[in-house]
């Protein structure tokens, strides 16, 4: 699956349902995002490793970050972590929401497993570069909601990104031919829970 897909399914929200917040017969838990976001699926220059990363906004504090390094020449992982960083770790030119980015960096380092994230496999730096190449340009806006079993979950979001080149280490293995997006998202999610 590519970058564009992967990033599209982490970061896809905001909410339709102010009637049913209203309603005494519902619980609601919001939660509102806006922000910066860069996924990427590359090789190494010996194309056996194939790197996946992305990086996306989790309130005001902290980003969420996913990476894995599988070998497939060897067919096996070498690496895996999920969890969140602190969100100055992760930087993006051009900051405004409607605007296309131009420029971002992530520069982290990821321990050992800690409250907040869960690695396994090489753990070390994450260095990362992003440069807006186009032409490539792609923007969604859009609303879902799914009711099942007392629940119901009301997401609207929109959402725009572009193409950019990639250049760094992830946990020492160098990136070479890659894929890779840097982007914006506005997300508003509420979980309806009837009572």
């Amino acid at each position: 699956m590519n970058p564009q897909h992967r990033i599209t399914r982490l970061l896809l929200a905001l909410t339709l349902g102010t009637v049913l917040v209203e309603s005494p017969a519902w619980a609601a838990n919001a939660t509102r995002t806006q922000g910066n976001f860069a996924a990427v699926d590359a090789l190494d220059v010996t194309g056996c490793l194939n790197v996946y990363l992305s990086v996306s906004p989790n309130g005001a504090t902290t980003a969420f970050l996913i990476y894995s390094v599988w070998d497939v020449c060897a067919n096996v992982e070498v690496a895996f972590g999920v969890g969140l960083i602190p969100n100055t770790a992760f930087t993006v030119s051009n900051g405004s929401i409607s605007a296309p980015k131009t420029r971002a960096t992530l520069s982290v380092t990821i321990p050992p497993n800690s409250a907040w994230f869960f690695s396994e496999g090489l753990v070390g730096t994450i260095d990362l570069t992003f440069v807006r190449t186009g032409p490539y340009f792609r923007s969604f806006i859009g609303s879902e909601r799914l009711d099942d079993a007392g629940i119901s979950v009301a997401t609207h979001g929109s959402w725009h990104e572009t193409s950019a080149n990639v250049s760094g280490t992830v946990l020492g293995v160098a990136i070479a031919e890659a894929g890779s997006v840097i982007g914006s998202s506005k997300q508003r999610y509420i979980e309806l829970i009837k009572k």
